[in-house]
């Protein structure tokens, strides 16, 4: 047991990222068939190609407006400062620190929301989740989990200034009401760089209109049980949603009015999709005859699980909420908070999934990759196991972690072999 805090004094969750980082490169490093395929596919790989390409020469084409500017803008930096001979390599290491501090911001967005155990089992499952591997590749996957990770922390800090005064949602404190000005500048900031960065603005919409949602099922229930509690509106966390909101939008504009000088389209990201053979009508053949992209059964057993399981935790949040078991954790609200957005989110993208193709393609690492997915799982395991002894919650979680570090190994050999990972 003091083998065990002194190492968690020197491994605290905040580098768990970092250290995952460096025995991952260093494997890279060691391994030969996985350093070669690693060097060869920074190169020329799946869309890496076309994040550089943008990055180098701008939105030549229409159809590259599917991909969001602020990695090739990110790479574009790191070209013009360093100049690289491999920009996809180069970009590829970047993302791998940017993980690594993504982990680090995490862990100190979780704290507040979680008792220390688990909140150190959100920060494993966000590192060891089994599509980390695109952590380590010239993909956008590092750069929104940071940037997710960030958002929550000014979240956080923006929604529980209202708790530090019981009269004024403002707080009263020597300075507190710049800081609670500044956190939800960074709220609104952070949103604009999300929608920037990837297709998040239906997802990030959905999320908090999900919260909201949610918050009206609540006072719902309160309102028409037994002992008719009073109903008091989360006003901060609201506020929250609507900056998130604001700023996805805003974030988009930005990218439409450059589409629209460049090619005379502001919706040229939407109608870009068309291109990579999507098309908007219901694709029942996922539900009864589900594929993926690549055939592989285990490709199809990660997509189909990443889209049902966020539909089930939705259901079961509903039914927590009527039941009244919600609330979970030191900080009650939070949790809940940042629940309904990770569902919202992830359903929108089931959702997008359902209506734009006929097969799974990348489901999986859409809603795995973002570290929102796994405080929805958290929150959602600390309210289902609560009448289970620790030590059985700690095997099940030991087991959980066990899992997605296998199911990652694997990933990272179907990237050796160079076969589909979504």
């Amino acid at each position: 047991m003091r083998a065990l805090k002194r190492l968690w004094r020197w491994f605290p969750p905040e580098t768990w990222a970092c250290v995952h980082v460096v025995f991952t490169l260093l494997l890279v490093l060691v391994i030969p068939s996985w350093r070669e395929a690693y060097l060869r596919t920074q190169t020329t790989p799946f869309d890496v190609g076309y994040y550089t390409g943008i990055a180098l020469g701008g939105y030549e084409k229409a159809v590259w407006t599917a991909f969001h500017p602020l990695w090739p803008l990110a790479l574009r930096a790191i070209n013009a400062i360093f100049s690289p001979s491999h920009l996809g390599l180069a970009g590829a290491l970047t993302s791998a620190v940017l993980f690594a501090c993504a982990g680090a911001v995490f862990a100190r967005a979780v704290r507040p929301l979680f008792a220390p155990r688990t909140a150190a089992f959100v920060v494993a499952c966000f590192v060891l989740q089994p599509l980390a591997v695109f952590h380590f590749i010239a993909y956008t996957e590092s750069l929104a989990a940071l940037l997710v990770a960030v958002w929550m922390v000014c979240v956080v800090r923006f929604a529980s200034s209202e708790a530090r005064t019981a009269t004024s949602p403002v707080p009263k404190t020597p300075g507190g009401r710049s800081l609670a000005v500044g956190y939800a500048g960074g709220v609104f900031v952070t949103a604009a760089l999300l929608s920037l960065c990837r297709p998040l603005l239906l997802p990030l919409v959905s999320g908090c209109l999900a919260h909201v949602c949610y918050v009206a099922l609540l006072a719902l229930v309160r309102h028409f049980n037994a002992a008719k509690t009073a109903t008091t509106l989360p006003f901060r966390w609201l506020c929250a949603s609507a900056l998130t909101v604001l700023g996805a939008v805003a974030g988009y504009a930005i990218f439409a009015l450059h589409t629209l000088a460049v090619h005379g389209d502001a919706f040229a990201s939407f109608t870009a999709q068309k291109a990579w053979g999507k098309v908007f009508k219901p694709h029942w053949e996922l539900l009864f005859s589900p594929k993926a992209v690549s055939g592989s059964d285990n490709v199809l057993i990660l997509d189909a699980t990443a889209f049902y399981a966020p539909i089930v935790l939705a259901i079961a949040l509903i039914v927590a909420c009527v039941r009244g078991t919600h609330q979970t954790g030191p900080n009650r609200e939070a949790p809940f908070y940042f629940e309904a957005i990770a569902l919202g989110w992830a359903v929108a993208l089931c959702a997008a999934q359902f209506m734009s193709l006929p097969i799974f393609q990348s489901h999986a690492r859409y809603v795995f990759a973002s570290p929102l997915w796994w405080v929805a799982v958290a929150a959602a395991c600390q309210r289902g196991l609560t009448r289970v002894s620790p030590q059985r919650r700690t095997v099940v979680a030991v087991v959980f972690l066990a899992v997605c570090l296998g199911v990652q190994l694997y990933w990272w050999t179907r990237f050796v072999r160079g076969g589909w990972i979504g």
